[in-house]
């Protein structure tokens, strides 16, 4: 059957046969695979990368609210049913436990993976990429973690909350990003500079959702993303734990780069060619209007979160993941938890803000790394993608020519030539 009510009721028949065979985690994770190559999760992660910047910035809600999110979608409505079956059948809870902590190994990887190559990108689309993917591992990171908490829905909850807080500023991001290319004729963020002066809507917007991103109260990303890790504590998750607080110092830190280069630096070179050709606006307002709504949503959601969480909660579980039971939600947070991952947001944000905005520490970093072979091989190990993508061509794309033509000339010499 592919009735999703029909898998869940049948839960313990499935689960004890393919228990019995011995086949019950390589099941699960080949059920898994497309939804991690269609979320770009780790090992599948390179074709987000190249996708999201070549589609118009238009497409932004295809890209932040639906294509990529579907894995997402699907592994909250099946972690649920396995996680019942784990309950029902005992001898299976094993298996079923290496298969949520192998899922939220592969997101905390993921996501800090994305978040290191965000860090020395140029390109506005790119970075968006790499930030798109990096959010989605933590949403596979917290589906994972939430399998290995007594309280699985209020964790299954939390991740879907987290998923609508990046479809709503990731949006915005996207959109204000169109706006920003469209201005400066460049898809560098280095090429503008000083926008902060022609664009200051266009400005704010960006402020406001990047402050979501990075989670930073009182907004939403901050209630989701402190909500997350809090779930991954409660798992005994201390490596994916420690990687997503980590991610979080990088997350802060590369979108307010992308932000203090494009809108508050000096005006670059390019940008005073294009004023005096072209000049430089503000967006109209049939592109201004949707991203600075889009950025404020998460603002006033953050603000009233205490208020609506019971009732948010209860209409996901029951009309979005179609839960059994609505859990009892109170507003629960971890100090010490809030201020590991608060404190590396902020320390993110402030080296951000040492680096591309005072000149002179600019400067310095940049003379450091160009001294230093170290520093410099980190660079460019990080700018070309952790050498993954170059692996995959020489293993597919190369060695898929070799055989290709080795087969072919072995083809033509012991099938062709003969007749």
């Amino acid at each position: 059957t592919l009735n999703i009510v029909d898998i869940a009721h049948n839960a313990s028949s499935w689960t004890g046969a393919l228990l019995t065979k011995g086949l019950l985690f390589s099941f699960l994770i080949f059920f898994s695979l497309g939804a991690f190559a269609k979320s770009a999760q780790f090992p599948f992660h390179e074709w987000l990368v190249t996708a999201m910047t070549g589609p118009t910035t238009v497409s932004a809600l295809i890209h932040a609210a639906t294509m990529v999110k579907a894995g997402v979608y699907f592994m909250l409505r099946f972690m649920p049913i396995f996680y019942l079956a784990s309950r029902l059948v005992p001898a299976a809870t094993p298996d079923y436990n290496l298969f949520f902590f192998t899922v939220a190994s592969i997101g905390a990887f993921t996501a800090f993976l994305m978040a290191t190559q965000a860090t020395v990108a140029r390109e506005i689309k790119l970075i968006l990429a790499f930030c798109t993917a990096s959010q989605l591992g933590y949403m596979f990171l917290g589906a994972g973690a939430s399998g290995l908490i007594k309280e699985f829905s209020i964790g299954f909850l939390t991740t879907f909350s987290y998923l609508m807080n990046h479809a709503i500023f990731k949006a915005a991001l996207f959109l204000a990003a169109g706006a920003i290319l469209h201005a400066i004729e460049s898809r560098y963020m280095t090429d503008g500079g000083g926008l902060r002066k022609y664009m200051p809507a266009t400005f704010l917007s960006m402020l406001l959702a990047t402050f979501s991103l990075a989670g930073i109260p009182p907004f939403m990303g901050f209630w989701t993303k402190d909500g997350l890790i809090e779930i991954v504590h409660e798992a005994h998750l201390t490596p994916q734990l420690i990687l997503a607080i980590v991610t979080a110092g990088l997350t802060a830190f590369y979108s307010t780069r992308l932000i203090f280069v494009a809108f508050c630096r000096e005006e670059s070179k390019h940008l005073e060619e294009v004023k005096r050709e072209l000049g430089v606006h503000e967006a109209h307002p049939i592109m201004l209007v949707p991203y600075s709504l889009l950025a404020l949503i998460p603002l006033a959601i953050g603000i009233s979160w205490p208020f609506i969480l019971r009732g948010l909660f209860g209409s996901i579980a029951k009309h979005v993941l179609a839960l059994e039971e609505v859990p009892e939600v109170t507003l629960h947070l971890n100090i010490q938890l809030v201020a590991a991952s608060l404190g590396v947001a902020v320390l993110g944000i402030i080296t951000s803000l040492l680096i591309y905005v005072t000149p002179r520490y600019d400067k310095k970093v940049n003379t450091s790394v160009e001294k230093s072979p170290i520093l410099l091989n980190l660079r460019n190990f990080l700018y070309d993608r952790w050498y993954i993508n170059s692996i995959y061509y020489k293993i597919f794309v190369n060695g898929g020519r070799r055989l290709s033509s080795a087969l072919s000339k072995w083809f033509d010499g012991a099938v062709v030539d003969r007749f």
